[in-house]
């Protein structure tokens, strides 16, 4: 699956909104494929933004602290933000 290989810590926010973020990512993408080409920036930046503010953003930070804890065995791309 897409879950990380975390050790020695557990991501709260992905048990908190893990759902909820894949239901919205899933939402995105129905919308960004359905959507008129003309459209396409304006429904790409209301859903990510639906699901950064959904728990979206926690997930990123916790996941990335993780990283820099070394909590986290893999490369992680975003971790220098």
């Amino acid at each position: 699956g897409s879950e990380m290989c975390i050790r020695d810590s557990t991501i709260q926010s992905r048990i908190d909104y893990g759902t909820t973020i894949i239901s919205k990512e899933a939402e995105l993408l129905v919308q960004v494929v359905t959507c008129k080409p003309e459209d396409f920036d304006a429904t790409w930046d209301k859903y990510t933004n639906e699901i950064l503010s959904a728990g979206g953003q926690q997930i990123i930070d916790e996941q990335r602290q993780a990283y820099k804890d070394g909590a986290y065995r893999g490369f992680y791309p975003m971790a220098q933000k």
